[in-house]
């Protein structure tokens, strides 16, 4: 008997400490920032301004199954983002940095309408719950087709740091 009530002690006790630790995302967004080239030329690559988002907030919430449904405008349809933690991606997401100037890796994820090796990773900010950025990669952890950051403020830590990234040219 005192098994079974120490294993229900310690089952709950790491089911709560889990539900502290990592919060269910629910991002919403006024503002975003888009990795790009300046001026069109692909060696010097870099935050633009961040700016307002052009017709309304993103935003982001995770379901309890783990999945993200995603709206890029108020306007849009929801998108569903289904985890990619699965054994196949394994190698591709050991590749991925755990932390970025003040971001924590949250996951990758496919959008099953989408080509199969398509994977936005999703960093979100450890001060700031409506703060994160995306990553897109073709072939997980290999070549990183775009970069996005999503703010709440007018504000890019990202650039402020002088993060950068290897887009695939």
């Amino acid at each position: 008997m005192q098994k079974v009530l120490l294993f229900c002690f310690v089952t709950f006790s790491l089911l709560s400490c889990k539900g502290q630790n990592h919060p269910a995302l629910n991002a919403s967004a006024g503002y975003i920032s888009i990795y790009l080239s300046v001026d069109g030329n692909k060696d010097s690559l870099n935050f633009e301004k961040i700016r307002a988002t052009p017709s309304g907030n993103f935003t982001c919430q995770e379901k309890a199954n783990g999945n993200l449904w995603v709206k890029f405008s108020p306007h849009d349809t929801t998108v569903v983002w289904v985890s990619a933690d699965q054994p196949e991606n394994k190698k591709g997401i050991e590749k991925l940095k755990k932390n970025i100037g003040g971001y924590s890796l949250k996951g990758a994820y496919l959008n099953p309408s989408e080509p199969f090796d398509i994977f936005h990773v999703i960093y979100t900010s450890d001060s700031n719950p409506n703060s994160l950025f995306i990553m897109t990669y073709s072939n997980i952890g290999e070549n990183i087709l775009s970069v996005a950051l999503f703010n709440d403020k007018p504000l890019n830590p990202l650039l402020e740091q002088n993060i950068r990234f290897n887009l695939m040219k």
